[in-house]
This record gives C-alpha cells, sequence and structure tokens, in this order.
C-alpha cells in the first residue's frame, strides 16, 4: 500500500472539509440579515428635512420630489429671522435612476408681480403631485414685510413640471402662491399643514383650522365649510385633522377641543364630520359624529388620522380612539347623526387620558384586508413662523414619550376584526417607530426610529405574523415611503437641531433602498442602500437623538 498517497489524500480532504466549513461559515456571517451590510452607497444631504414636517411623492414613477423644512441659516439664538439668509425655500428633485447625481432644485420663488415684487415660500412642508395635470403642490410660508414689521401668511403653492424630449424634468418659470384665509379675516399664519387633492386631482381642500375650503385652480376659492365656530378658535380649539380618499373623494374632519375642568385638570373631545366632495366643490355632509358618542376621556388624539374603507361593496372609515379602540363609521347607514362602532380594543395602544396621549396612525391596506395601528412613541413638535417686528420663530417646547407599539387587525367578510396582532418588544430602545408601508401584497414594511428596518407578514390568521428584521435603512427615520414603481423603499433621514431647538446641528438626508424577495432570498442581503447615513459609510454611528420639536 502507497501510505504516503493515501497521506496525501487524506490531507487534501482534510483541507477541502476546513475549506467548506469556512466557506459555509463565511457565507452565515455575510449574509445574515442581522449583519447585512449595504453593497453601495450614495448619499445625498438635504440640509434641513425632517419626517416631522415632510413627506416625499414620485412623480412620472422616476423622481422623488421633497422639500426640506429647516433652514441652516437665517435664524438668530432668539429665534429672529434674517429673511435674505434663510435657505429653505427649494424644492428637490432626485432622479431614482441616478441617485448619485445632483438633484435639481427648484427655487419657491414667483415671478415678479406688477408691484415690481416676488413671493418666496419658506419653511415648506408637505407636497403633493397631479400627475394628470403636471402640477406640484407645496405648503409652507411666505412673508410680508412693511415699515410696521413681518407678516407670515399661510400658502399652498402650485408649479407645473413637465418631462422635455430627454425625459428630464422641467419647470414653469412661475411658482404660484394661493394665501390660506383667515379665521376672523385677513389671511392665516398659525393653519394646520393639512391639504388633499380630490376629484381626480380637479380640486384641492385645505383648512385654516376653523373651516375647511375647497379651491379650483382656474376659478380660486369655490366653497367653505365652517367646523369651528370662528369665536372659539384657538390653538385648544381647532381642526386637528382633514384628508380626501382619493377614490371614494370622502372628506375626513376631525375638531379637537381642550378644555380645562373645574379641578384644576384639561379634557379633550373629539368631533368627527365626513362630507362628499362633489365636482363642484361642495361639500355635501354624510356623517357626523358628535363628542357625545366618545367615552369619558377618550379622543382621537393630536396628530391621529382617520382611513377610508371602500371596497367589497361597503364604505366605513376607520380610526383609534386614545384608549386602544379601533372604530369605524358606517358611510352609507341612513340619517347623518351616527355614531362610532367598536372593532376592537387593543389594550397595548390605551393610554391613561387623551390630553397626554400620543398620536395613533391607522391605515389600511386593501389587498390584505387588514388594518394597521402604529403608535411611535414620540410627540412631534416643531416652531413655526410667528408674526413681529423681524418674524421670529417661536421656541420649541418638550416632547411625551411613550412605548412603540404595531398593531395589526384581519377584518372578514362581513368587515369584522376575525385575528389581531401586536409587536412591542422588537421596537424597545429604538426611539420610536414610523409609519408602515404595504410591500409586496402580503408584508408590510416599518422603520424604527434608530433606522431599523422590519418587514411583517400578513397572512390569514394574524396570529401566525412574524416580525422579520430585514436591515439598515438610515438613522433618525421618522417617515418612509414604497414607490412599486421603482421598486424602492425611501426614508427620510430627520436633522438634529441645537440645544436651543433652533440651529441645525446636523444635517438630514433622503435615504433610497432596494427591498429585494424575502422569500427567494431567506439568508441573503435583502437592502441595499443607494442614499447611505454617515454609518452605512463606516463612520461612528452617532447616539439616538429625539426627534427636533415642532410647534404646529
Amino acid at each position: 500500500m502507497n501510505k504516503r498517497g493515501l497521506f496525501n489524500r487524506m490531507r487534501k480532504m482534510r483541507i477541502f472539509v476546513v475549506l467548506l466549513a469556512l466557506l459555509l461559515t463565511y457565507g452565515t456571517v455575510t449574509y445574515s440579515l442581522r449583519a447585512a451590510n449595504p453593497i453601495q452607497v450614495y448619499a445625498i444631504n438635504l440640509g434641513g428635512v425632517t419626517g416631522a414636517t415632510n413627506n416625499t411623492v414620485l412623480a412620472y414613477g422616476r423622481y422623488i420630489l421633497i422639500a426640506p423644512f429647516w433652514p441652516s441659516s437665517g435664524v438668530a439664538a432668539n429665534g429672529d429671522l434674517d429673511l435674505t439668509q434663510l435657505d429653505n425655500r427649494f424644492l428637490y428633485v432626485i432622479d431614482t435612476k441616478k441617485p448619485n447625481s445632483d438633484p435639481l432644485k427648484e427655487d419657491l420663488t414667483s415671478a415678479v408681480s406688477q408691484k415690481g415684487t416676488a413671493k418666496t415660500i419658506y419653511f415648506p412642508t408637505k407636497v403633493l403631485f397631479d400627475a394628470a395635470s403636471s402640477t406640484v403642490y407645496v405648503r409652507g410660508t411666505r412673508f410680508d414685510e412693511t415699515d410696521e414689521g413681518v407678516t407670515a401668511i399661510d400658502v399652498i403653492a402650485y408649479v407645473h413640471m413637465n418631462l422635455d424630449d430627454k425625459g428630464k424634468p422641467v419647470f414653469d418659470t412661475n411658482v404660484v402662491p394661493i394665501d390660506i384665509k383667515g379665521v376672523s379675516g385677513g389671511y392665516a399664519s398659525d393653519a394646520p399643514q393639512y391639504f388633499a387633492l380630490g376629484a381626480n386631482g380637479n380640486l384641492m381642500v385645505f383648512t385654516n383650522g376653523a373651516s375647511i375650503f375647497s379651491y379650483d385652480l382656474n376659478q380660486g376659492y369655490l366653497n367653505e365649510k365652517p367646523i369651528v365656530p370662528s369665536k372659539e378658535y384657538s390653538a385648544d380649539d381647532t381642526i386637528s385633522f382633514l384628508d380626501v380618499d382619493p377614490v371614494a373623494n370622502v372628506v375626513s374632519v376631525c375638531w379637537n377641543k381642550k378644555v380645562a375642568n373645574a379641578d384644576g385638570d384639561s379634557s379633550v373631545s373629539s368631533d368627527l364630520s365626513f362630507y362628499q366632495l362633489e365636482k363642484g366643490g361642495t361639500f355635501s355632509l354624510m356623517k357626523h359624529v358628535s363628542s357625545d358618542e366618545f367615552p369619558n376621556g377618550t379622543a382621537l388624539s393630536g396628530g391621529s388620522n382617520i382611513a377610508i374603507v371602500s371596497d367589497n361593496d361597503s364604505e366605513f372609515a376607520v380610526f383609534t380612539r386614545s384608549d386602544g379602540s379601533l372604530c369605524s363609521v358606517d358611510l352609507q347607514s341612513d340619517g347623518v347623526d351616527a355614531s362610532a362602532k367598536q372593532l376592537y380594543a387593543f389594550s397595548d395602544l390605551a393610554q391613561p387620558n387623551a390630553v397626554d396621549a400620543g398620536r395613533l396612525l391607522v391605515q389600511y391596506d386593501s389587498s390584505t384586508r387588514a388594518i394597521g395601528i402604529v403608535r411611535p412613541g414620540f410627540a412631534i413638535q416643531i416652531s413655526r413662523p410667528i408674526n413681529g417686528r423681524k418674524g421670529r420663530i417661536s421656541r420649541p417646547i418638550n416632547i411625551a414619550s411613550a412605548t412603540p407599539v404595531l398593531a395589526i387587525g384581519k377584518l372578514s367578510k362581513k368587515n369584522k376584526v376575525a385575528s389581531v396582532n401586536v409587536f412591542t418588544q422588537d421596537f424597545n430602545g429604538e426611539g420610536g417607530l414610523s409609519n408602515f408601508v404595504s410591500w409586496q401584497g402580503s408584508q408590510w414594511l416599518i422603520s424604527t426610529y434608530s433606522g431599523k428596518l422590519f418587514s411583517a407578514g400578513i397572512p390569514s390568521d394574524l396570529t401566525n405574523s412574524k416580525l422579520q428584521y430585514v436591515g439598515p435603512i438610515g438613522s433618525r427615520v421618522e417617515r418612509i415611503d414604497y414607490y412599486g414603481d421603482r421598486d424602492s423603499i425611501v426614508a427620510i433621514e430627520s436633522c438634529t437641531l441645537d440645544d436651543d431647538g433652533l440651529g441645525l446641528a446636523s444635517p438630514g438626508s433622503v435615504v433610497v433602498g432596494k427591498v429585494f424577495d424575502l422569500q427567494s432570498q431567506p439568508n441573503g442581503t435583502v437592502v441595499q442602500a443607494l442614499l447611505p447615513t454617515a454609518s452605512m459609510l463606516g463612520k461612528r454611528v452617532p447616539a439616538i437623538r429625539r426627534p427636533c420639536n415642532i410647534k404646529r
């Protein structure tokens, strides 16, 4: 027997086994979901962008639009504004096909008027895009300067954006501001940020805090529907939510009123109204839910929303009370006066009182007939411009926090909650939660404030739903969006402010990630960030800091 040959073969076999073991180990480490690292990275710094005020929209199936809210200059330590130094007057267009290229920037300044002056929109917040008319809408503030001082005026500006022969976006030469009417005459300077499009984009609906308005670009203001009596209107007595469902053309309005009780405590009451938005911009009352229909001590907490469900020949509204109750309002029943029916009580969402309760965000997914409720775990309060000699930003106030929660309820064919699931433990110590988005039909995506992206499966029985860690999507994440046209998850990394809450401490950015199929790649890297954070570039990861404060 050739012992030397046998020894050599055995040695080669041992080497092969060792190499195979190393390969398997290396593969396990490299493609572990929790250890996965992005492959390609590009960064776009957008200064004062924040998920508390800003959103993103996709135009022409390719371009992301966003208008950062906070300035990097022009704000003094005492809150005074230097309008010549403010740089938060731009709308940015990011090309998802070339995310490493410089974004297109549109100055939100109107053309010079007959009086020889131009109007510039600062502190932009929400952005909408109407594809039918190729119109971009931006909510913001402009300033009128006179010898008596500076007046802040809330506006919704619009500008047309089209594509040239090469498919590149081009803007009209003029940005047109629409001044929002004031509650008692003049123009508003403290109106809520809510506005929406209805009637297939032909009508715009917005509020000054006491009334809701319909607006047509060709005719201007069409109709006004008073909600809060003008004599009662204040920061504690105002419209706290407004939206238009684009499918059903249902306008949902919540009026919240905070009052001081005899014992020195305060309470909050909610009054709900639902209108059909007609073609002429009229508001036809469908249902009204009086505050008397709410159990004592419960309400829609500030910042909470209402969703419309319109499928299976039914149409109803859903929202979550401060006590954790998921409720519905039948919009097709007889009569105008309605009550809120409790569908399910989520004890994990219950909060002691409506005054200090955090916002509860509800969303309906028609593909799975599932209703999701998110308690972000932090309240956003950011300073707003106020009138004054020089124009000024008000000081921020403290924020409240609570345990972040994702709750899910599945509806049966009879619109009853058939199964539920609640996720909390995976989010502990992560700073809070973003909104969630539907992804690939039977899965949802949600991010923690620290930037950990999770998926939640939506099976027929929600008790079998599992939460899966996907990968890092940035840091300081307050908002995410998913665009199926580009198969991209878009996250807003919020800027942070200094200790005074006025100066920009660190810039924000937009993160765009490709999310791959979790089923086809169970051990693969599932997030490929195209616009990274500093941590993705190998830099030291900053400690989690609570979102900057905003006073609405």
